[in-house]
């Protein structure tokens, strides 16, 4: 279902798109919250395509979307986002593989704008410092090919944000 709404994007005018995805926003919410990693990567490719038609908001924005249609889709993604990373600081026993359907979905809502990270930096640096210390120090080497991948994504999505980070924030990442 979801591979097929990814379809429908390429071939669907924009009004039909906001149509079409108003009654589906709770349903693609819901499956942004699945443990099952191929739905992830469903939800990702479908949300990546969906923002490059419809970008979210900038951060000062008191919107996530500037389309009534798509308003709750993308604050649900934000608050995904914002409770992974807040989730895996809180627990220090969640392993990195916790992260997957949160960095995904920060990865489809920085593919087209960059700047969307900026309003999760310190949060988001926290998370990276600590899966760098879990990559140096594995507590169990089964799932280090998993970690070192989402660790390879976290550097990607803030390696041109360099720019926001405060001076310490900078510091410690460089």
């Amino acid at each position: 279902c979801l591979e097929l709404l990814t379809f429908l994007l390429s071939i669907l005018r924009k009004d039909q798109i906001l149509a079409a995805f108003k009654p589906l926003q709770k349903s693609i919410a819901t499956c942004m919250n699945c443990p099952n990693s191929k739905v992830i990567r469903s939800v990702h490719s479908l949300m990546s395509r969906l923002m490059s038609q419809f970008p979210t908001e900038p951060t000062n924005s008191a919107v996530a979307s500037k389309y009534e249609e798509l308003e709750q889709l993308y604050a649900a993604v934000g608050k995904v986002i914002y409770e992974g990373l807040a989730n895996y600081e809180k627990n220090a026993q969640a392993p990195p593989s916790s992260l997957f359907g949160t960095l995904m979905m920060l990865k489809a809502a920085c593919i087209n704008n960059a700047c969307y990270i900026d309003r999760l930096i310190t949060s988001f640096m926290r998370v990276l410092q600590r899966m760098v210390r879990e990559h140096l120090a594995p507590a169990t080497p089964e799932n280090t090919a998993a970690a070192s991948e989402l660790l390879i994504l976290s550097l990607d999505l803030v390696k041109n944000r360099v720019a926001v980070m405060g001076q310490d924030m900078r510091k410690s990442f460089i």
